[in-house]
């Protein structure tokens, strides 16, 4: 079961195929079938040479554990190896997948505080266009600054309950 690597992009994708390899060659060892157990080393080794080490360098080093394991002559033991290597894949899942959480959660933190910001310099800008409209006197010229003074008003209004409700 060699994966296409091509559709490998994130470290769930990586984390998944090396799972299933490692399915694949407990499948072989408890068969007792040396061709199986050939092709998945390959398999493996094909993971750990394809695999981007900025994303999946500890993958890299559990899929080098298999390897071993599968190397051995005493199958429980290469089994139980592997097994081993099946709890600590799923640790280190667990592991990025809260430290993704956290990311993500700090994201939102920055995202809101920089809305707030936003919203806080709208609210003081219309209120500064709003005292220079009132100050301005009759005639045309004033008149044409508060018609733009109103549109301008209009649309950070616009822009501010986009903001608060995005």
């Amino acid at each position: 079961m060699t994966p296409n690597w091509k559709d490998l992009e994130t470290f769930d994708d990586w984390a998944d195929a090396l799972r299933s390899l490692m399915d694949v060659a407990r499948a072989a060892l408890k068969a007792g079938d040396a061709g199986a157990r050939a092709r998945i080393k390959k398999d493996l080794i094909a993971f750990v040479d394809r695999s981007p080490d900025w994303i999946v360098k500890e993958l890299d080093s559990l899929a080098g554990e298999v390897i071993k394991a599968l190397g051995k002559a005493a199958i429980d033991d290469a089994i139980s190896d592997i097994e081993s290597r099946t709890v600590d894949l799923a640790r280190l899942t667990k592991a990025i997948e809260a430290g993704t959480a956290a990311n993500l959660q700090e994201a939102r933190r920055i995202r809101l505080e920089r809305a707030r910001k936003t919203v806080d310099s709208i609210t003081q800008t219309v209120g500064s266009l709003s005292d220079l409209k009132a100050s301005l006197e009759s005639g045309a010229k004033d008149d044409a600054i508060r018609t733009d003074i109103e549109t301008l008003i209009e649309s950070l209004q616009s822009l501010r309950n986009t903001v608060e409700n995005g």
